[in-house]
């Protein structure tokens, strides 16, 4: 074997061995990129779930400040929020790429059951921004379940969504669902570590085990290589050292294909490598640099000693400085604030974060004087800024304009100071009550077992009693101290169980049944007496509160609908009188129903007719027709009389034999006068009994303006001698009766005493059984009831006995004669 061979052979065997290490490390670097790359996935993943995390707690933290304060900057701060959950991430949040959270997630490796739960996690944030929503809704007075209704905002309703429990279970898992992510994501990726560094482990001793084997043939073949390895390794070390010294142009130009050229290629591209590091963290500090640029708040950021490294341009815009005057200097020198109210200079921000290393916010009323002398009203809050040794190297602050919400809190304060006017001077009672002792004594009932609150109460009336004393009246405003004529407020207030009127207990028992059902609304009748002594109707109303907080302070609308009540007494007994006149009336009533007639009349007018009279004449048929369409409903007894009918259905069934010889010409009259527009019909006719006997009669009736007037036309027929002989009977009647009354030799008045008897009836129920004994220990009650007697009428011989002139005159001076 010649020299040349065993070079050949040295080189083979060495070359084979530095082409196992290289193999080696190639699988060794393999390795340790994966478990690179799982420690990458690892933090990508919890960065990601740590958003889906924080992302759902800030939107609960911006809706519940909403509903608390109502403040339109917490809404908009969770508008903002949401908007950015479903935005693009961007390079300098996460990674490079424009893909949505969902989807870099599932690019991170998830398996099914880590997929589940983040879509499990997503359908509860769905949920929980639904609910938000309806909170949202309910303070704006909007409710979704009913789009197109808008009532009052109800900042409670919606605070009791978002504190309530479905809210609390739906986050709780949503919180654990996002927690056992975490934890799968955790175990998965840290197995796969393990297993890469048991497979790192072995790599390393395979390849050292080479080394050693390459580096006993390396010492033999020494002198070989000294040519072929030594010289270009010192050229590649010249190359470093004018790399290291700046000269990032310079490359190795080794030629050779066996792993010194593998090393130079190596060289060559750590260098490019290098610089293209360099390149991407610039471009990092540019990003940064924009990033900052673009924020929509004001940015300062300052060393330890408090001067001025970084400002934004809307911090330049505030202050009144650029960038190249502020830097380096302190401060309260570029950052003017002052108290609004007291105008002394505020306390440094950066000084406060230094002494407690937390973050700071500054007082509410924080002026910023910029340096033209322009005052901004700003929010701000400073931060320390931490190194990786958690030492403090500087103090951030981010700020913002607010003079516009300044100016709007200041007008809110203005409005509410005019609405607790308008509650003072508004024209509708209203009261605010405080009935928590009353919710917790329901509770206490309900705990106890009580299911049916009503009949208990019914069983147990000093319950209800017991809880009526614990209602609490808070204030009360000018219209309701009038309702109850007194000016007197805490009179009101210690007194207003004196005001209770016959039906109090039972209203105060629905009441309580309306909170014991949580019904939305209460609202009844009750009867009140004013401290004058006036019996009053009114309708009491308020709206239930959904928490045990709301039942602290209550509103209580009165309204006072005391005329309205007389009012429908009054139609009541109109109505009745009606119905008793119908019913009883000698003349004959039917109700008649023209309102296919009406219709009819309308098209005939619609297709041109002008006369109507002559167009009856010339279409017999219609007119018949038209006779067929006339629908008797219902007839007094007066008419199954007059016409010998046994009943209703009887005449009814029968009603055109009752038409008479002139009947035609009658019912085209009526028909003329309904084409005319008059007011009422009235005509002589002639009619039929069912038994065949010719009738004279008046029928009238009048014609209605509307057309569902037409439904219902009571027709009057009436039996003129009949007639005439009821009238003479009764002026006869009323005229002996007026003679009897005003003639008689006794005294004679007509009294009203029904107040009396109620107030004998609530005396009654109040327990009271000796009325004698009642009454002599309460004279002056015995002395209100004689007041309330009104006297109607009295004859001749009263006035005469007395001394008085006319009725007119006696009664209004009657109580002087006793």
């Amino acid at each position: 074997m010649n020299i040349a061979t065993r070079i050949f052979f040295v080189f083979l065997v060495i070359l084979g061995l530095l082409g196992a290490i290289v193999i080696s490390m190639t699988l060794l670097a393999d390795s340790r990129k994966k478990t690179a790359e799982a420690k990458l996935h690892l933090l990508t993943s919890y960065k990601l779930v740590n958003q889906l995390r924080q992302t759902s707690d800030d939107l609960t933290r911006m809706a519940r400040s909403y509903v608390a304060t109502g403040d339109a900057i917490h809404e908009q701060g969770y508008s903002e929020i949401l908007a950015a959950q479903n935005e693009d991430i961007t390079p300098s949040n996460l990674q490079a790429g424009t893909t949505q959270l969902s989807d870099l997630i599932k690019q991170s490796g998830l398996t099914d059951q880590e997929l589940f739960l983040l879509e499990q996690s997503r359908k509860n944030s769905v949920l929980l921004n639904k609910i938000e929503d309806q909170a949202f809704g309910a303070m704006k007075g909007l409710f979704p379940e009913i789009p197109a209704l808008h009532k009052n905002p109800d900042p409670e309703y919606a605070r009791s969504l978002l504190y309530g429990k479905q809210y609390y279970q739906i986050k709780a898992e949503l919180m654990q669902a996002v927690q056992r992510l975490n934890t799968l994501i955790n175990d998965r990726v840290y197995r796969e570590i393990d297993d890469n560094k048991a497979t790192e482990d072995l790599y390393w001793k395979i390849t050292a085990l080479l080394i050693i084997v390459t580096i006993l043939f390396s010492v033999l073949a020494f002198l070989f290589f000294r040519t072929r390895i030594i010289r270009p390794i010192v050229s590649l070390s010249k190359i470093a050292r004018k790399i290291q010294s700046g000269k990032v142009d310079e490359r190795a130009t080794v030629n050779s294909q066996d792993e010194i050229g593998i090393l130079n290629d190596a060289f060559n591209n750590m260098i490019e490598a290098r610089l293209q590091c360099e390149q991407e963290l610039e471009n990092n500090e540019k990003s940064l640099r924009t990033t900052l640029d673009s924020m929509g708040d004001a940015m300062i950021a300052t060393d330890i000693s408090g001067h001025i490294t970084r400002m934004n341009p809307i911090a330049e815009k505030l202050c009144g400085w650029k960038i190249e005057d502020a830097i380096n200097r302190p401060l309260p020198e570029v950052f003017h604030i002052i108290n609004t109210r007291t105008g002394k200079m505020a306390d440094n921000p950066v000084n406060r974060v230094m002494s407690n290393g937390e973050i700071c916010d500054l007082p509410e009323d924080t002026t910023l004087i910029a340096k033209d002398g322009t005052e901004y009203q700003i929010a701000d809050s400073a931060a320390p800024i931490w190194d990786e040794t958690s030492n403090i190297t500087g103090v951030v602050l981010v700020f913002h304009d607010i003079t516009d919400e300044y100016a709007c809190r200041k007008a809110l304060h203005e409005s509410e100071e005019r609405y607790r006017k308008l509650f003072e001077n508004t024209e509708v009672p209203m009261c605010n009550e405080d009935l928590s002792e009353i919710y917790e004594a329901l509770n206490k009932l309900r705990n106890e077992g009580v299911k049916d609150l009503r009949q208990f109460l019914k069983d147990n009336r000093d319950t209800a009693w017991n809880m009526a004393g614990m209602i609490k009246i808070l204030q009360a405003n000018n219209a309701t101290l009038r309702l109850f004529e007194t000016e007197d407020h805490a009179k009101l207030i210690s007194k207003i169980d004196t005001t209770f009127g016959l039906n109090a207990i039972d209203v105060f028992i629905d009441e309580l049944c309306a909170i014991w059902d949580r019904k939305d609304i209460f609202r009844s009748e009750a009867k009140f007496r004013t401290f004058g002594g006036k019996d009053i109707d009114v309708i009491i109303s308020f709206q239930i509160p959904r928490t045990e907080e709301g039942f602290k302070n209550i509103s209580f609308s009165i309204i006072d609908i005391t005329d309205q009540k007389k009012s429908e007494a009054e139609l009541r007994e109109s109505e009745e009188r009606f119905k008793r006149l119908f019913e009883n009336s000698e003349v004959s009533i039917c109700n008649e129903d023209l309102s296919e007639v009406k219709a009819e009349l309308e098209k005939i007018r619609q297709s041109g007719v002008l006369d109507f009279r002559q167009y009856l004449k010339d279409n017999q048929l219609i007119l018949w027709q038209l006779v067929n369409m006339v629908k008797v409903i219902q007839v007094n007894d007066a008419t199954l009389k007059l016409f010998g009918a046994t009943s209703d259905k009887n005449f009814i069934r029968q009603f055109d034999k009752t038409f008479g010889p002139n009947a035609i010409e009658i019912f085209t009259d009526g028909l003329c006068a309904i084409w005319d527009g008059k007011k009422v019909y009235r005509a002589v006719s002639d009619f039929r009994t069912l038994s065949g006997k010719l009738l004279k009669a008046i029928i009238s009736y009048p014609i209605p303006e509307t057309v569902d007037g037409f439904k219902s036309i009571p027709v009057s027929i009436i039996d003129i001698t009949e007639l005439k002989k009821a009238e003479s009977a009764q002026k006869e009647s009323e005229a002996s009766f007026r003679r009897l009354f005003e003639n008689a030799g006794v005294s004679i008045w007509n009294e009203d005493m029904s107040k009396v008897c109620q107030t004998l009836e609530g005396l009654r129920r109040d327990g009271v059984s000796d009325l004698r004994k009642y009454l002599e220990e309460n004279p002056q009650a015995a002395r209100d009831m004689a007041n309330s007697v009104r006297i109607i009428q009295v004859n001749d011989a009263t006035l005469k006995l007395f001394g008085g002139e006319t009725s007119e005159k006696f009664i209004p001076l009657i109580d002087n004669i006793f």
